[in-house]
């Protein structure tokens, strides 16, 4: 469906009223405008009527996603708070979303210990539910978190048993897609590059499928990496990284863009081209903080201190490696818990 005729499904409940069965699919188009243009989406959320107590959770739900997207990490944290606390127990299903976004949304900000305590809660909803492709999603998010805190091979084990569960329960193209993507980083993680190439080249053929260019992106960007720090060849990286930045500022993705800025900071420090490793830190630096993304932040720190040094500037680099350890700290081990 394109997008066109998403925002004519929109004025057209919003002109006759809402029947239950035209809700479910605009809800699920807003899901699918927000992969591609987070402004449609919001568009044709604003203008979205509410009829019922069910929609009117989702819509708090997937209006806080959209708030994410635009980097208001703290509204769109207190949407799904307040989401949380108005549903009951006849509420499974949206309990299940809402805790799962939840916990997506703190790992994005590094707060790993709240992050795993609401994506465990999600996971124990959805067997609950014994939906097999939302367990799948739930058993992927905690790898993911495992994979944050560099427990790779406990990511790997979460990773293979949400990749496993989408093959037998026929996931979609994009499910597949973000699968392969997230099991090769674990694994890639562990130092075995080949195995990794591999399946990013799996998963970009998912998602170049549905033309889902997010996807695309995340792809672009760990080829990137790859080329980068593991099958060292700088021209290659340099070429993915241009394209994951490209792709992302389109999308209006501030805290993808700030990633892969910093990861071709990083690189042109490595190669004594400091004019561009400075353009790009002072831009990753702001969206990192727009973002609010404690791990980005730290990231983007801990380079810019990298910078400093490289060119002689120790205090000033000093300076950035406290912001960057203050900003460390917010790392926690989930198997403390």
């Amino acid at each position: 469906m394109n997008r066109y005729f998403i925002i004519l499904l929109g004025v057209l409940c919003v002109s006759t009223g809402l029947r239950q069965d035209l809700a479910d699919s605009v809800f699920n188009n807003i899901a699918d405008v927000r992969t591609y243009n987070t402004d449609s989406a919001y568009t044709l959320l604003k203008n979205l009527s509410i009829t019922t107590r069910k929609d009117s959770l989702r819509y708090i739900r997937v209006w806080a996603a959209i708030l994410e997207d635009q980097g208001k990490l703290e509204e769109a944290k207190n949407l799904l708070l307040e989401n949380i606390s108005r549903c009951t127990s006849q509420d499974t299903a949206e309990l299940s979303e809402s805790t799962n976004n939840l916990g997506l949304l703190y790992s994005n900000q590094g707060e790993n210990d709240s992050a795993g305590i609401y994506l465990i809660k999600s996971l124990e909803y959805r067997n609950q539910l014994g939906d097999s492709l939302k367990i799948a999603a739930s058993l992927g998010n905690i790898g993911l978190l495992f994979s944050n805190q560099t427990n790779y091979g406990k990511a790997e084990e979460y990773l293979r048993q949400a990749l496993n569960l989408k093959l037998k329960s026929g996931a979609s193209t994009r499910s597949l897609g973000i699968g392969y993507l997230n099991l090769g980083l674990a694994i890639g993680n562990q130092g075995r590059y080949e195995e990794e190439l591999g399946l990013y080249r799996l998963s970009l053929k998912y998602f170049q499928e549905i033309n889902d260019l997010r996807g695309v992106s995340m792809l672009y960007n760990n080829f990137g990496w790859n080329y980068h720090h593991a099958i060292y060849n700088p021209d290659s990286a340099i070429f993915y990284y241009k394209k994951a930045i490209a792709i992302r500022k389109d999308l209006k993705n501030i805290l993808g863009t700030a990633q892969s800025m910093t990861n071709l900071a990083e690189l042109y420090i490595k190669l004594g081209n400091q004019t561009e490793a400075l353009k790009l830190l002072e831009e990753s630096e702001d969206l990192a903080f727009e973002a609010d993304s404690k791990r980005e932040i730290y990231l983007v720190e801990l380079n810019y201190a990298r910078f400093l040094e490289s060119i002689g500037d120790y205090q000033a680099a000093l300076e950035k490696l406290k912001v960057a350890e203050a900003y460390e700290d917010s790392v926690i081990n989930l198997e403390s818990r």
